[in-house]
């Protein structure tokens, strides 16, 4: 499993860096077996978050991508230098930021699917996005899940 998000980590960044014409980096960050309800609960608002399907296999996943990393991409595309420092509490994403965010769980979605197709195929399919973890109800709290975290660092100039 680890080998799978390892690659897929590796040409996500590759990905999303390209269309940024600049460096950067993905590693996985951790692999924890985790309550959902806790979980949840580490997630900071606003989050952008993502439930996806996986068949043949069952339930769904949750794809979170962070504010900082959200307003680092944008802030690398518009001319800054990806450090992304935006007050974010209390607001919600633009449309500018939403489209960008779509198209980045579009490209990891992508590149999950690739990653996972030598070992069995599983079609990753987007169903919705939320922005409030209470409103994600895809396990009941006390469900156990794993939680696997990417660490993105973008180059500075």
């Amino acid at each position: 499993s680890r080998r799978r998000h390892t690659r897929c980590s590796r040409d996500w960044s590759s990905d999303v860096c390209f269309s940024d014409l600049r460096t950067c980096f993905a590693n996985i960050g951790g692999i924890e077996m985790v309550k959902f309800g806790s979980f949840m609960k580490k997630l900071s608002l606003p989050s952008s978050l993502h439930i996806v399907r996986m068949p043949p296999l069952h339930g769904q996943a949750l794809i979170v991508v962070s504010a900082p990393l959200v307003f680092g991409i944008i802030d690398g595309l518009f001319g800054g230098r990806g450090q992304g420092r935006v007050k974010v509490e209390g607001r919600e994403y633009t449309p500018i930021e939403t489209k960008l965010i779509s198209k980045v769980v579009g490209l990891a979605l992508e590149n999950l699917t690739e990653a996972w197709a030598p070992v069995h195929p599983i079609s990753f399919d987007y169903v919705r996005s939320e922005v409030n973890p209470f409103a994600i109800t895809i396990a009941p709290p006390s469900d156990i899940v794993i939680a696997v975290s990417l660490e993105i660092e973008l180059e500075q100039e």
